[in-house]
């Protein structure tokens, strides 16, 4: 069954999966601790160990071990990005917020009255 060659599963890499670990016991020991996977590259959303990620983050295979006797690999798929796009965007708020600080920083450090630094 392993053998039977299925298209890739289409990620967009956006890393609300890996961010969100702790809503499923199956992957909450993954946790760093905030909830996002501690193999997560939280920059550029990619993981750090793709190539030796366990098998819970493999797609094709959990589909296969688990799940191709109640669905077709298509509708799998679109049952997979719904709960995608219904992911909070973890990483993105954090970026956003880590790239207002620096922003508020950078005007605060080019203002002209430097007194009101400190």
């Amino acid at each position: 069954m392993l053998n039977k060659k299925i298209k890739t599963f289409p990620c967009y890499s956006c890393g609300k999966c890996c961010a969100n670990v702790h809503l499923s016991e199956i992957t909450l020991s993954l946790s760093r601790g905030d909830g996002i996977c501690r193999h997560l590259n939280t920059v550029t959303k990619r993981c750090n160990i793709y190539e030796d990620r366990p098998d819970i983050c493999r797609v094709e295979l959990q589909y296969q071990k688990h799940y191709s006797k109640h669905f077709s690999w298509d509708d799998f798929i679109a049952i997979n990005l719904e709960i995608c796009e219904s992911l909070p965007d973890r990483i993105t708020s954090n970026h956003d917020n880590v790239m207002n600080k620096i922003e508020i920083t950078n005007t605060d450090i080019n203002h002209p009255d430097k007194s009101k630094l400190f």
